[in-house]
Formats: C-alpha cells, structure tokens, sequence
C-alpha cells in the first residue's frame, strides 16, 4: 500500500497510509488507499467506516485497479458511504494476450536452464519467490530478477509476489492451477506489460485446482470447456465495472504475423481470425 500512496502523491494528491493507530494523524489524512480481495478485507480496510466518523469534514477518494458490481456494493455497505460519485474505466489490458497455452516449459528445460549450459547455482534461469522463503531470500531473488544482466529470467512465485513489486517490463505471467476467483486473476495478470508493451497470459486451470475457487471463475472455465465461451477477456470484464468494447479490426486473411484484434485478445478470439481459418 506505501508505494500505491507513493503514486499519489507524487500526482500531488497528498495521501497516507494507515496500518496502525500510530501512524494516524488528526490534521493529515487526507486519502486512505485500501486494499480488498473479495469479502475477505484486511482488518485496517474494514475500519476506515469508523475513521470516517471521526474526519466527517474530510473528503475520502478510495481507488481501485479492478473492481467487480458486488464488491463495489460490499465497499459502500462496510464504509456507510450515501451516494458516493463513481468515476470508473474498463480495466482491460489490450496490450495483454489473454488464455494462450504453452507446453510444459520447466519440462523441457534440463541444461538450458542454465545460463551457458553451465549448471551453477549463479547460472540458474530460474528463482523462486514466495511467503516460506527468509526475508533474505526474497530479496535476494527479487534483486536478481530486476536486474537486467542477471540469468534469472522466470520466477517461480506465489501471491507473495504482487505485496509491493513493481517491474514494467514483464513480459509473460504463467498461471499453473486455478486463481481463487475471476478478480484475483485479473490483478495478478496486471503484472506483465506494466510499460505498456505487448505480453502475455497464459492459463492452465487444471481441473483439481478449481475444486475450492469462487462460482465465477468455475463458470467461466466450465463455458470454455464446453465451447460457450464467446471470448476470454470479455468473461472476466463482464463482471468488472466500467464497459469493455471490444475495438473491431479484421484481418486481411493473407498476413504472416497477424495482429487483428481477434489475435490480440485470447486464444477463443484468435481461431475466429481469416489468417487461422485459411491454414
């Protein structure tokens, strides 16, 4: 949340960030910037209905990179917010390929993944980051994957990854296993592209994986399973606010690298493409 505030104030909003009573101030609050995964806030969030109480003159802007219709409605129901103004977008990621697959890569790799062919721990492709590892260890791997003469080019990681971590030049984001909900997943694939430069999704929703995730992302892969789903991208904006339009580019069915619309949105979309349907 430090670097979310960060942002914002150097666009000369001025906001803090609370995380305990001994960072509230009575002359400076300003702007709180929450965050939230479905119903399950984090206890400083839930708060911020009673803090409002004690600030009635101050003006409260929460934000949010996504947000579904039935979480929009939990925020204003926790916080006693009465007509709030909503200004919202469509939070696609049009720079982002969604729902491409790819074979087994850790499978495959043996000696490549080793800087060199040479099979040294100071050559490994790839690291790992996650909420097990020593404080040390996370750092010292995040350090080697920012770094752009280092070997480590795939990180291995969990949801510990998205805590703070800001890299604009991701370019892949592999899921292997179902995310907890169609929200989750949209904020873990906002870690590619960040610099506004094409990347890919890819998804591997194994079965035994969506056996405990939410009724949207288990509806969702059940349509494209069952060959319903229309497009990958529009069934997850569909539950975001904001309206997502689809920007209509056809192809001339005689290009060698096609970049229409339909194979820059998801793999559903790509085989609607002429360039697909002529091979």
């Amino acid at each position: 949340m430090y670097d979310q505030c960060a942002a914002t104030t150097s666009q000369s909003i001025s906001s803090v960030c609370i995380v305990q009573r001994t960072d509230m101030s009575d002359d400076t609050i300003e702007e709180i910037i929450g965050y939230c995964r479905g119903e399950k806030f984090r206890t400083t969030f839930q708060r911020l209905g009673e803090l409002r109480s004690h600030f009635t003159n101050v003006p409260f802007l929460l934000l949010t990179a996504t947000c579904t219709d039935s979480m929009l409605q939990s925020i204003i129901r926790k916080l006693y917010i009465q007509d709030p103004i909503i200004e919202s977008l469509c939070p696609d990621r049009s720079f982002t390929a969604v729902g491409t697959l790819f074979r087994d890569i850790m499978g495959n790799l043996r000696d490549d993944g080793y800087k060199d062919r040479t099979k040294r721990s100071q050559n490994r492709l790839v690291g790992e980051f996650h909420g097990a590892l020593e404080d040390r260890d996370q750092k010292k791997n995040l350090s080697s994957f920012l770094k752009p003469e280092s070997p480590v080019r795939l990180l291995i990681c969990t949801v510990a990854f998205g805590l703070g971590v800001n890299i604009p030049d991701i370019r892949y984001v592999i899921h292997w296993g179902a995310c907890d909900s169609l929200l989750q997943y949209w904020q873990e694939v906002g870690r590619a592209g960040r610099d506004g430069q094409p990347s890919v999704a890819c998804y591997y929703a194994v079965r035994t994986s969506l056996i405990h995730v939410e009724d949207d992302m288990q509806t969702l892969c059940g349509n494209i399973k069952n060959g319903s789903a229309r497009c990958f991208r529009h069934g997850i904006l569909s539950h975001m606010i904001g309206n997502y339009e689809k920007v209509s580019h056809k192809c001339s069915g005689s290009c060698d690298k096609c970049n229409c619309s339909f194979c820059k949105c998801c793999n559903i979309c790509q085989l609607q493409c002429e360039c697909v349907k002529n091979k």
